[in-house]
């Protein structure tokens, strides 16, 4: 690959990823934390892309390694470098969509594991602001002892349930989209909705569930499911 090639190559490459990142779409990837550093990242790659055409418009056009590359490599080494934009294209035009219910089907539910130690602070609200996560933590590790009676509120997307009905589900990133975990609360008594819609649900936490099981699914009473818009950051958090 010659330095003019090469440098349109990492620059575009450096800016693609710039703009995924300014336009929060590597949300659908990582986590929010890894920004900066993609960003930083995309720094390097324009600064050397830069670099590079700098160095190639110094480069003597007479020198003999010179010709020698346009005489000989040319009309194949670059052309085939131009492949290498075709990644690049492609995130562009078919930026990847976030994870949704064809992955959380195919996935064990998790329970985040709370320690034995781990104190839950009373909820506030009514009804009270939750992250799928958090609500799954507390019917699971905490017995429903804060849940017990207390309408909450979650925002996650529809999965369907084997058993009948649909699921209120939300994944987790340990760190990127390769280790996703599968957030799930059995949505009982709710309305009919196609898979992957993302839904604001208010009920209240049902006991009967498996409690101090990882990987159980906690039960919710819905009293309302209304769709509404996906959140910027499709991940619990």
């Amino acid at each position: 690959m010659n330095r003019t090639v090469q440098g349109i190559v990492l620059v575009l490459f450096g800016g693609v990823v710039a703009r995924v990142v300014l336009a929060d779409l590597h949300l659908n990837y990582v986590k929010p934390g890894m920004g900066p550093a993609l960003l930083a990242a995309a720094a390097v790659l324009v600064g050397l892309g830069g670099l590079a055409l700098w160095e190639s418009l110094r480069e003597d056009p007479q020198s003999p390694a010179t010709a020698h590359e346009a005489h000989g490599h040319a009309g194949h080494g670059p052309r085939a470098a131009w492949g290498l934009l075709l990644p690049v294209a492609a995130v562009l035009v078919v930026p990847a969509a976030p994870l949704g219910a064809f992955t959380a089907e195919r996935m064990p539910a998790i329970a985040p594991v709370a320690s034995s130690a781990a104190v839950f602070p009373p909820l506030v609200g009514d009804p009270a602001d939750l992250s799928v996560g958090d609500f799954v933590s507390r019917a699971i590790w905490d017995d429903g002892r804060t849940l017990a009676g207390q309408r909450v509120r979650l925002v996650g997307f529809v999965s369907p349930d084997e058993a009948g009905g649909w699921q209120l589900t939300r994944l987790g990133l340990a760190c990127c989209a390769a280790d996703a975990y599968v957030l799930k609360v059995r949505a009982e008594g709710a309305p009919e909705l196609p898979a992957d819609t993302w839904v604001e649900v208010v009920g209240v936490w049902q006991p009967g569930g498996d409690t101090g099981v990882q990987g159980a699914i906690p039960r919710l009473a819905v009293e309302s499911a209304v769709p509404t818009a996906a959140p910027a950051n499709p991940y619990d958090s």
